[in-house]
């Protein structure tokens, strides 16, 4: 075979391995997929299928990116989808569904010296809004009052989102412009993006525009599980036990009055124990 040959072979099996691990989201999961452990321990880790990638690639692969494509002989497979550029990404359902269930995602930003930053955003789970078909906005709280992600993106807008969600070993990459504007400026937006009951100060109102999103293949992501939905998981075990152990107790009470042994009194061959 040629060496133009197996540059195409090798390409070719990089976009099919990599179209299977494309996004389980979007209902095109094999297997169905639960945000709770009872979910996971009954259907086991998503399986994924191939989809066809957004505008995201088109964003993603610059020069230098094509040319590790080529030195690693995937760039033939993937160029057809890479090509491909239909313009800002729609934010569909299954973004929606997802992202209102997210309590934190990474924010990723560029600072004027070059050198690039990343730091968590976190709330509680559906602080993370969809605005529209293009636009995601939150409550910014105060924090340790660094303001890097603020000043960078007033130096270049450009941001990067990664939400990960372990339970259901899902991530979602978004690629957009990131507005903040100060909560005394625009206390309207602020409020309508503040989290009742959430014992935190709003000092902005973040709103991107989105640009490019792409889900994530599931394939090195730790399942790992909340409080909350490891508690929901084993409710029912509790629940069965508590009813054995009342059922165990009547059968003593009942057996103290009676000359025959409960059959869980009984030892070997039927001799009851003590």
């Amino acid at each position: 075979m040629s060496a133009a040959g197996r540059a195409d072979r090798v390409g070719r099996s990089a976009l099919i391995g990599w179209v299977n691990c494309v996004s389980c989201a979007r209902g095109r999961a094999t297997q169905p997929i639960s945000p709770d452990l009872s979910g996971w321990l009954v259907h086991g880790p998503p399986v994924c299928q191939g989809l066809p990638v957004s505008h995201y690639l088109a964003t993603a692969f610059t020069a230098t990116v094509r040319a590790a494509q080529e030195q690693y002989g995937s760039r033939a497979g993937l160029a057809r989808w890479a090509d491909r550029d239909d313009g800002p990404d729609v934010l569909g359902d299954a973004e929606r569904e997802f992202l209102a269930e997210q309590d934190g995602f990474c924010l990723a930003s560029v600072s004027s010296s070059g050198w690039p930053y990343v730091q968590w955003r976190g709330g509680p789970p559906g602080f993370l809004r969809v605005l529209d078909d293009h636009t995601l906005g939150w409550a910014d709280f105060r924090g340790n009052r660094q303001y890097l992600s603020v000043g960078n993106a007033a130096h270049d807008p450009r941001v990067a989102l990664l939400v990960l969600d372990h339970a259901r070993q899902q991530r979602l990459k978004i690629a957009g412009r990131l507005d903040f504007r100060d909560a005394r400026e625009d206390a309207e937006l602020a409020e309508a993006l503040a989290v009742e009951s959430y014992d935190a100060r709003v000092e902005r109102a973040a709103v991107l525009t989105v640009e490019a999103f792409d889900w994530n293949c599931p394939q090195h992501i730790t399942p790992r599980f909340t409080g909350e939905q490891i508690a929901a998981a084993v409710a029912p075990l509790h629940e069965r036990i508590a009813a054995l152990e009342a059922e165990l107790a009547g059968a003593r009470t009942g057996n103290q009055t009676s000359d025959e042994p409960c059959a869980w009194a009984a030892g070997p061959g039927g001799t009851a124990t003590s």
